[in-house]
């Protein structure tokens, strides 16, 4: 099945240019039929388990889909982020069905909204990033040998929606941890330019204190940062899609006349602007491209509906495989 390419500012289908999104697109999409029957078979079989893990009181808690009969090594596992919905059980289900077949786990951590509110944006409200770690570290000492991650403390990273802007600013934070990027469905993202943090990677704006006992704003140049990991994140291979139906602007889709400017105005725009920015910065530094793009044809903003009509569970199985290929 390959995938539907569209316009920006359109959800009907053009003809496809050579442009170079397009082309990774095809080159990353061109040897889907050989993981067909193998997922077929393992929909049926489930060689797997899914479990829950608390984090306590202050701890994040996780969602776990394990292989029923893992690989004596150790294999880097998929940390899977959702979205605002925070279905982290059908994040860890529905991919377990590809991923856990190749002997790998699915760790999909679990934010809170009362405790994490704004886990999107990876540094705002408790450090949603740090918290992260910290569940990968409790991870290793207190659970089964599979949820490890590799020896240089290594995953690959998968967000949906929310969980794709966590994704891609916790990887603009610490690239040194991911192997490979897998972004679907965005809202928006941080570019890789000099736009305010969090749109850039420009210094924030800054908010007034409301009240003399208001906590004092966070000082901390968090663009900066992330415009010094620029090169490490280029190194990642990533791979942006969105479905070709998810065009419509809701209330979840943040608008504004600087931010449309910069990014468009729907999540496919988005999208397809983001990883455009991503390869530009690379050819800036005379780096290759490590960033695809595709569309998920006939989906719309749903997580289930992009794994079972869209395959995006067999994208992101092809960009581990591709990417384990060389380092495991």
């Amino acid at each position: 099945m390959q995938p539907e390419m569209i316009s920006i500012t359109s959800c009907a289908p053009t003809a496809p240019s050579r442009s170079l999104t397009r082309e990774n697109t095809a080159s990353f999409l061109g040897a889907r039929n050989d993981t067909k029957t193998v997922t077929s078979d393992v929909m049926q079989k489930k060689p797997f388990t899914v479990r829950h893990i608390s984090g306590g009181e202050t701890g994040l808690s996780c969602w776990v889909a394990e292989p029923s009969n893992p690989p004596a090594r150790s294999m880097a596992p998929l940390v899977a982020v959702h979205g605002i919905a925070r279905e982290a059980k059908d994040h860890a289900t529905l991919l377990a069905h590809s991923i856990c077949a190749t002997g790998r786990t699915v760790i999909a951590p679990l934010f809170y909204k009362k405790t994490w509110r704004r886990y999107q944006r990876a540094v705002v409200g408790g450090r949603a990033d740090l918290a992260l770690l910290d569940l990968l570290t409790r991870l290793e000492t207190e659970a089964a040998p599979c949820t490890r991650s590799a020896p240089d403390g290594s995953f690959h990273l998968f967000g949906f929606s929310g969980g794709a802007q966590f994704a891609h600013r916790f990887s603009m934070l610490h690239p040194h941890r991911v192997r490979t990027l897998t972004l679907a469905s965005a809202g928006w993202y941080t570019f890789p330019d000099d736009a305010p943090f969090p749109y850039g990677f420009g210094p924030g704006q800054k908010k007034a204190q409301t009240t003399p006992a208001a906590a004092p704003a966070d000082a901390t140049d968090w663009g900066g940062k992330m415009a010094a990991n620029l090169p490490s994140l280029l190194n990642i291979p990533t791979h942006v899609t969105v479905g070709a139906r998810d065009c419509v602007i809701d209330k979840n889709t943040r608008q504004g006349e600087a931010i449309d400017r910069q990014q468009g105005r729907t999540r496919i725009g988005r999208a397809r602007k983001w990883a455009s920015a991503v390869e530009k910065a690379a050819r800036t530094r005379g780096a290759p491209s490590n960033v695809t793009f595709s569309i998920l044809s006939g989906c719309g903003h749903g997580f289930a509906e992009c794994v079972r009509k869209g395959e995006l569970d067999r994208l992101i199985l092809k960009q581990i495989t591709a990417a384990s290929s060389r380092v495991e």
